[in-house]
């Protein structure tokens, strides 16, 4: 073989270790082989797994589902996000022919009904806040952007981290669930008050 085949053949070499989608993850998964690996180390494979944040960036829309639950009942939410200000949250209460309750938050401010089986409209007070609900990418990697939100690692088992978010003279806090094996989120937790609202 001359010299300019061997020239050729290592450069397709060399592109293909660089071009290789698993050669982020292969170098990522050795953080985790200690016993206490770090946060950052979670959080840097976590978004790796999900992709990049200029990656979300050019999202355009997308939908969340989720249950709100509370001591007494439980409703089902669905969050609909698209860009440039437009969130709409739809809830109902888990039984045949409940009215959904929906919000809409859009330039021209907040708008909220009740839509009853029969399609009778009744107007309503706003009762959600979705000040943390307007960006689309995925929440965990929005947050842990924002300085003010103080972030810890607050469980590790066999299978997942727990990662929790809180914010200083706030009650709201958010809790999201990594399975150690995928790195995807698979439950997120928010709560604030007495109100939890599940994602899974």
């Amino acid at each position: 073989m001359n010299l300019s085949n061997r020239i050729f053949l290592f450069n397709i070499l060399l592109l293909a270790i660089f071009l290789n989608p698993l050669k982020g993850y292969w170098g990522f998964s050795s953080l985790l082989s200690n016993e206490n690996p770090t946060i950052d180390a979670i959080l840097d494979i976590y978004e790796y797994k999900m992709g990049t944040y200029s990656e979300w960036r050019k999202v355009n829309s997308i939908k969340k589902t989720g249950v709100i639950v509370t001591d007494e009942e439980v409703f089902e939410i669905s969050i609909y996000n698209k860009l440039p200000d437009l969130v709409k949250v739809i809830v109902q209460k888990k039984e045949p022919k409940s009215p959904k309750f929906v919000q809409v938050v859009n330039e021209d401010g907040i708008h909220s009904y009740l839509l009853k089986s029969d399609g009778e409209i009744e107007l309503k007070e706003p009762l959600l806040n979705l000040s943390d609900d307007r960006n689309i990418m995925p929440n965990l990697m929005h947050l842990k952007r924002e300085d003010y939100w103080e972030t810890e690692l607050t469980n590790v088992n066999d299978a997942s981290f727990e990662v929790t978010l809180s914010k200083e003279n706030t009650n709201k806090e958010f809790r999201f669930s990594i399975d150690k094996k995928t790195m995807t989120i698979t439950e997120q937790l928010v709560s604030e008050g007495d109100k939890l609202t599940k994602f899974s």
